[in-house]
């Protein structure tokens, strides 16, 4: 977890729309853990940081 806060939020629908996946895989991110939350009740925010750090590199052009 970091030490600070994070600079740029998403939503859910944004996190899901940026990594091409439904939003339900990203809800289960949240609650694996992989994915921090951020907000109060039903507005639930994400840090946009740690969305991007999901995409890894699968090998490069040939």
């Amino acid at each position: 977890m970091r030490d600070t806060a994070p600079e740029e939020f998403w939503t859910i629908r944004q996190a899901a729309e940026h990594l091409s996946c439904h939003r339900r895989t990203i809800e289960r991110r949240v609650l694996d853990g992989t994915l921090t939350r951020y907000g109060l009740g039903r507005n639930i925010r994400l840090d946009a940081e740690e969305v991007r750090a999901l995409l890894t590199p699968t090998g490069g052009a040939r």
